[in-house]
């Protein structure tokens, strides 16, 4: 008789446990709708893999490897190689080329003196670009990181985030953000 009940209260915690943990259909609806969702963002990426996969003249690694040195010579320049108004005209339109109106604009304002409007930046001593995101070629993301110093010996900062078209090699957006030290994912220079 023991032996009954004791498999009776067995069964009993069982069922109780069993009915407490199944669950409610509000979660099984938001369980459903998350993956969903999930599926939705994949699908969506492997259609964008596709298209870059599909399009034979489109060499990603060429592209940001030109990309790279195209960026890296325009920073190069806007911070640290423009030395006065004259070597500003001259080089405006490389500058238009390789980091477009509002970057060259960004950057060339650091380079002045914001009392004087002199030129003070010397030298760039270093410029590093990365793509990330890429994806979407006509879309992705670029971080790059500079070090320049100014005719008084001060070093600078910079960091620009934004959007690269790897296609058609212009910057769709670009935030520009003055650095206090040095980053510290900063590689190069004389670390």
């Amino acid at each position: 008789m023991k032996r009954t009940k004791m498999l009776y209260w067995l069964a009993f915690l069982f069922l109780l446990f069993g009915f407490l943990a199944w669950p409610s259909n509000k979660k099984v609806n938001q369980a459903q709708a998350k993956l969903d969702s999930t599926n939705k963002a994949i699908d969506k990426y492997q259609t964008q893999a596709t298209n870059v996969s599909l399009d034979n003249n489109f060499d990603l690694q060429k592209n940001e490897q030109t990309a790279q040195q195209m960026v890296t010579e325009g920073v190069g320049l806007a911070l640290g190689g423009i030395h006065s108004q004259d070597d500003f005209e001259h080089n405006k339109g490389k500058l238009k080329a390789e980091l477009g109106n509002k970057l060259m604009d960004d950057l060339v304002d650091y380079s002045k003196d914001h009392d004087t409007h002199q030129y003070i930046s010397a030298k760039n001593d270093n410029v590093t670009v990365g793509f990330s995101e890429v994806n979407n070629p006509s879309n992705a993301k670029v971080e790059i990181s500079t070090e320049f110093e100014r005719l008084d010996g001060t070093k600078k900062y910079i960091l620009i985030e934004g959007h690269y078209n790897l296609k058609s090699f212009k910057f769709n957006d670009s935030n520009v953000y003055h650095l206090a030290k040095q980053p510290t994912t900063y590689s190069g220079g004389n670390n």
